[in-house]
């Protein structure tokens, strides 16, 4: 049916598609059909309808391996381990201490990323120069990279979140990913001597 129309014509039958009013059996029928489609009829479903709503549940997006209701259990889980790291990395890097949860693994790796936050603490970007303090470029180096390799976890939830979403969808987790990691970069490299 999808075979032979062009992006334009495609663009028109889907822009017309309320998905408010799809039911389940009716969007799993529009998935089979666009499921098989040319790539420019799928970009034009991606782009037109919001494939995220539920009603296209098994639809597998183009550059994906997965469909997407696994996208979405991805990308909660990314989103919430990388808060629940970046918040453990934030706590120990602030000036008053802070800390994770006690109990079970989740101490061992609290313990852990306060302590490499202790060490990059430790880490002096000033030094002094005719009695005045000035920024020591090797060790503002050295406290940048270890900071940027204590939040690397973080880094790599943005990777798994720009190669499993599309759309607005893959924008939003991405800023949200990119805020938390600049946030606890600048927490450390705020901290004072």
């Amino acid at each position: 049916m999808l075979e032979n129309i062009s992006g334009n014509q495609a663009d028109q039958i889907f822009s017309a598609i309320d998905s408010g009013e799809i039911s389940d059996a009716q969007g799993e029928a529009i998935v089979e059909t666009v499921q098989v489609a040319s790539k420019t009829v799928r970009r034009s479903f991606e782009g037109e309808l919001n494939i995220f709503e539920g009603q296209f549940d098994n639809y597998v997006p183009l550059d994906s391996k997965i469909n997407v209701e696994d996208r979405r259990t991805v990308v909660a889980v990314s989103v919430v381990s990388t808060a629940a790291v970046a918040t453990m990395g934030v706590r120990g890097a602030m000036p008053m201490g802070g800390g994770a949860p006690v109990s079970g693994g989740g101490a061992e790796l609290a313990e852990a990323f306060k302590s490499e936050s202790n060490r990059i603490r430790r880490i002096s970007k000033y030094k002094y120069k005719d009695g005045k303090r000035v920024v020591d470029k090797k060790n503002f180096s050295k406290k940048l990279v270890f900071s940027i390799m204590q939040n690397s976890f973080t880094l790599v939830g943005f990777i798994v979140v720009y190669l499993t979403l599309s759309g607005s969808v893959r924008t939003i987790a991405g800023v949200a990913t990119l805020i938390a990691f600049f946030s606890t970069l600048y927490i450390d490299l705020r901290e004072e001597d």
